[in-house]
């Protein structure tokens, strides 16, 4: 479940704040992936490999603890994961990976192509870690 979701959920029981709090959720995730991603950025703009970097670090603790202990990831992660899958290579893949490791029911797909060495290096660790 997603932030987009959870507010039309909140729409449908006619719940007006708690949609408004999962918009402004889901919106403000958006932006720090766009931001991450330079998404906007003038043609040629390179990805904030660094501040990619660290997001993955932070976000690879979720994955772990989603894929070890079988549960979902928590709808933050989740839909921050989502977002992430929807950008154009090589940052979908890369979402996309981040996905299937969470899921415990799913094998650890190929690391994706086209990353640079340090978030390589990353996803390298996170899949050792999972035991692929």
């Amino acid at each position: 479940m997603d932030y987009n979701n959870l507010a039309n959920i909140a729409h449908a029981r006619g719940d007006a704040a708690a949609a408004a709090g999962w918009e402004a959720k889901r919106d403000a995730k958006r932006a720090e992936l766009r931001r991450l991603a330079n998404e906007g950025a003038p043609p040629g703009a390179q990805v904030d490999w660094a501040g990619l970097r660290r997001w993955l670090l932070g976000a690879a603790g979720g994955v772990l603890r989603a894929r070890k202990s079988g549960r979902p990831l928590d709808p933050a992660s989740a839909e921050a994961l989502a977002q992430f899958a929807a950008q154009p290579a090589p940052l979908g893949p890369l979402g996309a990976w981040l996905q299937a490791a969470a899921d415990a029911g799913r094998a650890l797909p190929p690391l994706p192509d086209g990353l640079p060495g340090e978030i390589v290096a990353v996803l390298e660790a996170l899949r050792d870690e999972l035991g692929g």
